[in-house]
C-alpha cells in the first residue's frame, strides 16, 4: 500500500490538466453556442457603423433611420437628437431584412462622430433574429481609418426554441473576412475574450485569434480559440474549413491526443475519419 498510494496519485496528478473526450466535445458545443447572441446582432452593428464619419451626431444618427425607413419599411423608426430606436415589432409581424426575421427594439446612440474616436452605443431589448433573443448592450468603437471595430458587449441571449439562457460579456475586435462586400456577405473576422454563465451557472472563459465565421456557418471557418472550462481545465480549439459544408474543429489537449471532428453546415459534429 506504501507504494500504490502515490504512484496512484501521480498517475491522476498527470491527467486531470487534461480534459476527457465528454467534456472536451462539451466545451466545443459551449464554444460554438457562446457566440449566438454576436451573430444575431453583427449586421445591425454593422450597418451602424457604415456611414460618413465628422457629421454633427444628429446627422449621423438620422442617416441611419433614413436606411432603416427605406431598407426595412416594416420596422417603426423614431430619432430623438442622436438616439434612433428601431422597433422590428413581433415575430408574427415577419419583419424581414436581408434574409432574416427580426423582432424586438434596438436603440442606438451616436455618442461620437470625430475621426479617430468614433463611437456607438446599441441596446437591445428583445432584439431577436428568430433563433435567439438578445437584451443587454454594446458598445462600438472605431477608428474610421479601417473597417475593424472594437466591440464591448455585455447581454443575455435567450435560446427561443429551449428557453435556455446565456449571460455573456465580450471584447472583441471584429471586421470584415472580405473588406470590399458586407459582413452579411463575407462573414467576419474576431479577435478578443468571452466570459459567459450558463443555465447551470458555470462560467466560462475564452480567448479567440484569427476567428473568421460566415452567418450561415455553425462555427468558424478558421482561427483558434483557447477556452477555460469551469473545471478548470483548458481546451485549445483549431478551426479550418473543409469543404462548403464541413468545419473541422481539432481539440487540443485532450487526454489521449487530440481529436479532430467534423461539423456540418445543419450543426451536428461526427469524429473525423
Amino acid at each position: 500500500m506504501r507504494t500504490t498510494l502515490p504512484v496512484l496519485a501521480l498517475l491522476s496528478g498527470c491527467t486531470t490538466d487534461q480534459m476527457g473526450v465528454l467534456e472536451a466535445l462539451d466545451t466545443l458545443e459551449a464554444v460554438n453556442q457562446s457566440a449566438r447572441g454576436e451573430q444575431a446582432t453583427a449586421e445591425v452593428i454593422e450597418v451602424s457603423t457604415d456611414f460618413s464619419i465628422g457629421e454633427a451626431l444628429e446627422a449621423y444618427a438620422q442617416a441611419i433611420a433614413d436606411f432603416w425607413q427605406s431598407q426595412a419599411p416594416c420596422t417603426t423608426v423614431t430619432v430623438e437628437g442622436n438616439v434612433v430606436t428601431i422597433d422590428y415589432g413581433t415575430l408574427d409581424d415577419t419583419c424581414e431584412w436581408n434574409g432574416h426575421t427580426y423582432a424586438g427594439v434596438n436603440t442606438i446612440t451616436v455618442q461620437s462622430t470625430t475621426p479617430g474616436e468614433l463611437e456607438v452605443l446599441h441596446g437591445w431589448n428583445g432584439f431577436t433574429n428568430g433563433d435567439v433573443q438578445v437584451d443587454g448592450g454594446a458598445k462600438v468603437t472605431w477608428s474610421g481609418e479601417d473597417l475593424t471595430r472594437r466591440v464591448e458587449t455585455e447581454h443575455t441571449w435567450t435560446d427561443l426554441a429551449t428557453e435556455a439562457q446565456i449571460d455573456v460579456v465580450g471584447d472583441h475586435v471584429t471586421g470584415r473576412i472580405d473588406d470590399e462586400v458586407p459582413v452579411w456577405e463575407s462573414g467576419f473576422t474576431l479577435e478578443g475574450t468571452r466570459d459567459w454563465t450558463d443555465d447551470a451557472e458555470d462560467t466560462w472563459s475564452l480567448e479567440a485569434a484569427g476567428i473568421e465565421w460566415m452567418l450561415i456557418d455553425p462555427a468558424p471557418q478558421a482561427g483558434t480559440v483557447d477556452v477555460l472550462a469551469p473545471s478548470g481545465r483548458k481546451l485549445t480549439i483549431v478551426y479550418a474549413r473543409v469543404d462548403e459544408d464541413t468545419i473541422s474543429a481539432t481539440l487540443v489537449g485532450v487526454r489521449g491526443g487530440d481529436r479532430v471532428y467534423h461539423i456540418s453546415r445543419l450543426g451536428t459534429v461526427e469524429e473525423a475519419e
